[in-house]
């Protein structure tokens, strides 16, 4: 019985993570996918997973892969601590692969019962190691697609299911970069039978110079079970350090609010880059993420 009261508080804390960041409580599997994870992503808004580019790529829009390495982590909604990472190789012919792994988690979760007495302490968990690849349709032009196995833990039960997106990229000589990634797609774990919606988004956003050494970016989530969001900002950059910020406009007001990212970014033998980014939520903890990016 103890189990299935844990089991149930938890579903009601990732339901109320679903009401405030996601818009529907019965597609709140997978908190996991939800979280920005890296910084650089963070610092986008909502049109950080769809243009946000790197080996981290391969858990938001893989056509966006590059060669290099990858690691961010921080604290995120609901107080969960995040840990990610990812690499990135070039397959030859074009292509490009991926593969990393996110989680996040939280322990000191007290369980009650349906009268409100403890019924004990236990822990979350949820994570994804994925996979994936990308290559180039033409010139300034490609795609790629990714696949993860995914986990969610309660205390000593663990439930697990996959995950996949899809995605394409376009660049142009003037500097614009556009992206679109269908995220979400698979199956959520089971608990006691029971397997809920995943929480599918399409992704879309574009950046383009505006003056010199400063960008405008702008994008979107459509959630089709979840809520919707959008974000709109400003990136530049001198001599090395880069600030970006700008606003996310989400369907529920609780998911809108301010963001920003601060980088610094130096080449010897590779190019290293270490930024911090936040974002500002009306009722959830405040995310912020940290790393550390190499390209070699």
């Amino acid at each position: 019985m103890e189990r299935v009261l844990r089991c149930s508080a938890l579903i009601c804390l990732l339901a109320l993570a679903g009401t405030a960041a996601a818009g529907e409580p019965g597609t709140a599997d997978l908190l996991v996918l939800q979280s920005p994870a890296f910084p650089g992503r963070l610092s986008m808004g909502a049109a950080g997973f769809a243009l946000a580019g790197g080996p981290d790529a391969v858990f938001g829009n893989p056509a966006m892969l590059t060669a290099g390495f990858a690691a961010g982590g921080g604290r995120w909604n609901l107080g969960t601590t995040s840990a990610a990472a990812a690499g990135g190789f070039g397959l030859g012919a074009g292509l490009r692969g991926a593969a990393g792994f996110r989680y996040l988690g939280r322990g000191d979760m007290t369980g009650r019962d349906e009268y409100g007495a403890q019924t004990g302490v236990y822990s979350y968990g949820t994570g994804l190691m994925a996979g994936g690849f990308s290559g180039d349709l033409a010139s300034g032009l490609s795609w790629g697609a990714s696949m993860a196995v995914a986990w969610e833990k309660i205390d000593a039960e663990t439930g697990t299911g996959f995950s996949a997106n899809l995605g394409m990229g376009a660049r142009t000589d003037a500097g614009l970069r556009a992206g679109l990634a269908l995220r979400g797609l698979g199956q959520a774990p089971s608990w006691n039978g029971i397997r809920k919606d995943m929480p599918i988004t399409l992704d879309a956003g574009a950046e383009m110079p505006v003056y010199d050494r400063l960008d405008l970016f702008a994008g979107g989530q459509l959630g089709f079970s979840t809520s919707s969001a959008g974000s709109a900002g400003l990136r530049g950059s001198v001599s090395g350090l880069g600030l970006s910020c700008g606003y996310t406009l989400g369907e529920e007001e609780e998911t809108s609010g301010v963001f920003g990212g601060l980088s610094y970014r130096y080449s010897a033998a590779e190019t290293y880059t270490v930024e911090i980014a936040t974002s500002q939520r009306d009722v959830l903890d405040w995310p912020v993420m940290a790393g550390l990016t190499v390209v070699f």
